[in-house]
């Protein structure tokens, strides 16, 4: 990815076209993306704003609808994607339903690695993460006197952009505002009825992007821990480890088990630790 060509931005498009084109090289290195698809999702049924990888079916899409990718933030977004891809891969490749379809929790683990694979890209964690995490704290009365509800995290996020569009001297436009700031808040919200985590109904902030935050910091933990624990383990064998399938590499009984796995898969006479 380090030639990638430069340009403003990559659409979709751009985005599956890049990924078909790097495929024999990719298939080279792990065969197993031989059976893999790069597909623009135009389906309307389908999630036609997302950039995913979907392992049950093979397929890495980016839907028709998603805003693309400007330059500097395509290689970290394919990075992120492809550790989904990778650890999939090698997961079926162990023979083992739990290593492909996922240890119960791994996803927390999977993410951070995945913004890891980003951030290492990237140079930077987006803006919009940051923020993101803050208003969920609003959210969920982490700080605060109160839990902002629906309404109100709507308003912030209006105001941040009013402050952040008078300083670039590009205020935004009042119907696009709107638009993104009711999606914004949906985004928080999405699941539930709820207007707020306390109004007395089921919790209605959506934990899915905290797992980016919470993994993020866990898998940070866990790799730095094993690169300094004294072992000397080559960088490429922790890599293996990492990627080698669907597990929370954090947990220590997901660990256990996922050595056990390999063991039997590449050596079958050979006892468990």
């Amino acid at each position: 990815m380090d030639q990638l060509p430069r340009q403003d931005l990559y659409s979709p498009t751009d985005i599956i076209r890049l990924l078909s084109s790097a495929k024999p090289r990719l298939v080279k290195l792990y065969p197993e993306l031989a059976d893999w698809k790069f597909i623009v999702e135009t389906a309307s049924d389908k999630r036609t704003q997302a950039f995913e990888s979907d392992g049950k079916t093979k397929t890495v899409r980016v839907g028709a609808d998603n805003r693309g990718r400007p330059y500097d933030k395509t290689k970290g977004k394919i990075a992120h994607e492809l550790t989904h891809t990778l650890r999939s891969v090698f997961g079926a490749v162990l023979n083992d339903d739990l290593s492909y379809d996922g240890y119960p929790g791994f996803l927390q683990a999977e993410e951070g690695l995945a913004c890891l694979a980003q951030l290492a890209y990237d140079g930077e964690i987006p803006a919009i993460r940051t923020e993101r995490y803050l208003d969920y704290a609003l959210a969920l009365q982490v700080v605060g006197d109160h839990a902002l509800s629906r309404a109100e995290i709507t308003e912030l996020f209006r105001n941040r952009k009013y402050i952040e569009g008078f300083i670039s001297g590009k205020p935004p436009k009042e119907a696009d505002l709107d638009r993104q700031a009711t999606k914004y808040a949906h985004r928080m919200f999405k699941g539930t009825r709820g207007e707020s985590y306390a109004d007395g109904q089921h919790p209605a902030v959506n934990t899915q992007d905290l797992a980016y935050s919470l993994g993020f910091v866990r898998a940070t933990q866990e790799i730095n821990k094993r690169l300094q624990n004294g072992k000397k383990t080559p960088h490429e064998i922790i890599l293996s480890l990492l990627y080698g399938g669907k597990y929370d590499f954090t947990d220590e009984d997901h660990t256990k088990r996922f050595h056990g796995v390999i063991k039997n898969a590449f050596d079958p006479n050979k006892e468990e630790d």
